[in-house]
């Protein structure tokens, strides 16, 4: 604060501050956390003639301190002694800690209430001696705990990772990291719900990490088994008032005049996920007022039930709780559009298809895909939804190639030796136009088609992941056709309008 920081770093102590504290850690001899601190301080700073003499006598008091020391300040006590002694290279005390931490661990494993801290924070202690020094009763101290605490999985799991680091044979090693990713398994078997997942993706992740291949298709056949039913998830919603004159008088800003203007608005207007911008700059507000919904690891599930990503940084909680924001946008401005569709049929009538298929065609949109626009807007019309929203969408990423191809990207890969060529995806045209493309539209674009936790109408239907389309699916799609249609060759630095493909 105001430039200075407190305490100082320990490098930056006066000599005659130090000096203090080795009288003061003289004269705490019956005070040994504070003879203990001081001592240890001096010595990490190197301080005097002799500093191992300030290790050693850290060493001894906090040896001191371990009869009135509570279990878990023990062990920790005990942990900084080896450290220590090491570190100066005394045997004798190391001997003697060795000793306190043994006979510790013991009594933490016989205890009525369980101290599993305890234990392995003295075998953790103990596996910093060299591997040659180490006592051979480290191995029957891990074998009782993971006995006595053999319910509990992420205790195993340490265990296990306290036995590889006492191993030499590649072949024990491999066979502890199964065991590990079994142990999730198993404790998955006998849980429910979110618990039981949260196991699995454990023993997936450990899988993964460990180079465990066979094991990785069993644990995703395991997850895929998981149905959005066994989850029991809990539904949380909230109600957001509009008034009604607001968005009588939005939705006529889209109807306009004619069925052209109509479906113009519908297009230009927007984007409906919102500006960029300004979702940024209501996110980082939420964060300041809720931190705390920001602190804890996210499981974002897809829409079949598996988990899809994790948000456990500031910056991963940020970009997930933008896609969120973006994603309501889209959800709202879908019933809008939706409505919006049906009102300039009523009041226009519905043109027929061959002037839609005129409406729709342009440079970036072939008659053949503009004809497929018209379909899908006619079976929109005509309350076939489903049917509307799989006719547009393979011939949207047509367009969108045909976008970023006029803008000069790449939109191919080469045959590799042991892969075949082809056009690249959807996610991954989309993600090239960043810089080429208004951002807040490429957003829109990314949500509303392949984004995994956003609206990802593509994936979720073509895919076959959801059984069929609703009304407001297929209006965002059919938004998405009437947005292309306004693309035209040249640049545009206008973010608030279609933009125009230029390169990067």
């Amino acid at each position: 604060m105001d430039g200075r920081i407190w305490p100082p770093p320990l490098p930056t102590v006066a000599d005659e501050h130090l000096a203090a504290w080795a009288d003061a850690a003289a004269a705490l001899s019956d005070l040994p956390l504070g003879a203990a601190r001081l001592h240890d301080l001096l010595w990490e700073r190197r301080w005097g003639e002799r500093p191992d003499l300030h290790a050693r006598s850290a060493v001894d008091a906090y040896t001191a301190l371990i009869p009135e020391s509570e279990s878990l300040d023990s062990a920790h006590h005990i942990a900084r002694s080896m450290e220590l002694a090491i570190a100066v290279g005394d045997r004798e005390r190391e001997r003697e800690v060795v000793a306190l931490s043994l006979a510790a661990a013991r009594r933490s494993l016989e205890a009525s209430t369980p101290e599993p801290g305890v234990a392995l924070r003295h075998a953790e202690a103990l596996l910093t001696l060299p591997r040659e020094r180490q006592p051979a009763e480290v191995d029957e101290l891990l074998e009782g705990a993971a006995s006595i605490y053999a319910d509990d999985p992420w205790i195993v799991e340490t265990v296990l990772d306290l036995k590889v680091e006492r191993s030499t044979d590649p072949d024990a090693v491999r066979a502890l990291r199964l065991q590990q990713v079994n142990t999730w398994r198993a404790a998955a078997s006998e849980a429910a719900g979110l618990v039981k997942l949260s196991h699995l993706q454990r023993a997936l992740e450990l899988a993964r990490l460990h180079n465990l291949g066979f094991l990785i298709d069993e644990v995703r056949l395991e997850l895929q088994a998981i149905s959005e039913e066994d989850l029991d998830l809990k539904e949380l919603s909230a109600e957001v008032t509009v008034p009604a004159d607001e968005v009588e008088r939005y939705i006529e800003r889209l109807v306009g005049g004619s069925w052209q203007e109509a479906l113009t608005a519908i297009g230009a207007v927007g984007p409906p996920s919102g500006q960029v911008e300004k979702n940024i700059a209501d996110i980082e507000q939420q964060m300041k007022d809720f931190p705390l919904s920001h602190l804890f690891t996210r499981t974002l599930l897809g829409p079949d039930g598996i988990p899809t990503k994790s948000a456990m940084s500031e910056e991963e909680h940020k970009a997930e709780a933008l896609i969120r924001q973006e994603l309501f946008g889209i959800q709202v401005e879908s019933h809008f559009r939706a409505e919006a569709l049906d009102r300039a049929r009523e009041r226009y009538g519905q043109p027929s298809a061959e002037e839609l298929a005129e409406f729709f065609t342009t440079p970036l949109i072939t008659a053949e895909i503009a004809e497929r626009f018209a379909r899908s807007l006619d079976l929109y019309w005509s309350g076939h939804f489903d049917e509307a929203a799989l006719v547009a969408l393979p011939r949207i990423e047509a367009v969108l190639r045909n976008v970023a191809r006029e803008g000069g990207f790449a939109i191919v890969r080469e045959p590799q030796p042991t892969k075949p060529g082809g056009v690249k995806p959807l996610g991954e045209i989309l993600r090239l136009l960043e810089g080429g493309y208004p951002e807040s539209w490429r957003r829109y674009l990314l949500n509303a088609l392949v984004e995994p936790t956003g609206f990802n109408l593509r994936n979720v239907h073509l895919h076959g992941v959801r059984a069929a389309a609703t009304r407001e699916e297929a209006a965002i799609l059919i938004q998405i056709a009437c947005h292309l249609r306004l693309i035209r060759s040249g640049p545009s630095d206008d973010e608030t309008s279609p933009h125009h493909p230029a390169p990067a």
